[in-house]
């Protein structure tokens, strides 16, 4: 994730999802990474009641 970070421009912030649909920094992310865990079907359920 810190090298995910350092490889981009200065003052691009970087999110994750988390499983409830929310977003994650990457402290965030590497102080709880089980919240990222089966975020993927979660995200997709979210981004399909936006579209609808």
């Amino acid at each position: 994730m810190r090298a995910l970070e350092q490889a981009l421009p200065p003052g691009i912030p970087v999110f994750l999802t988390q499983n409830n649909g929310t977003l994650l920094s990457i402290d965030q992310c590497i102080r709880f990474p089980v919240l990222t865990f089966a975020s993927g079907p979660t995200n997709s359920m979210v981004g399909a009641a936006h579209l609808t």
